[in-house]
């Protein structure tokens, strides 16, 4: 790949960080309006699945920013910014990885709290 093509994926990853986004901010207004004893958007189960979905997603964008920061490292020239981007996106890929671990870990009963723990 070319460094244009190379800067469209990476602006089309970054447009669909912001679908998952908006994902995880109903996910959350959710788990307000249950903390509040109101009607929920999404049952605890329905809630579980479009978690899990959105992490994977996150997981695979992750994941692919990995591999476009490989990609441009043989674009420019080689410097420590380029050695800590690439360490940057395995170190998200990593906390990407966990966070859809303990997602999958969690059952149908405590998503609500093992996911969003309240104080």
């Amino acid at each position: 790949m070319n460094k244009l093509k190379l800067t469209n994926a990476q602006f089309i990853l970054l447009c669909f960080s912001l679908v998952s986004v908006l994902v995880s901010i109903i996910l959350t207004y959710n788990q307000i309006l249950i903390n509040k004893g109101c009607k929920p958007l999404f049952e605890n189960n329905y809630a579980l699945h479009i978690s899990r979905i959105n992490k994977t997603f996150i997981l695979i964008l992750l994941t692919s920013f990995l591999v476009i920061n490989y990609e441009f490292k043989y674009y420019i020239e080689e410097n420590e910014n380029t050695n800590l981007q690439i360490i940057a996106s395995w170190l998200t890929f990593i906390a990407g990885f966990i966070s859809l671990y303990v997602e999958f870990k969690n059952n149908k009963d405590d998503f609500i709290d093992k996911e969003n723990p309240t104080i």
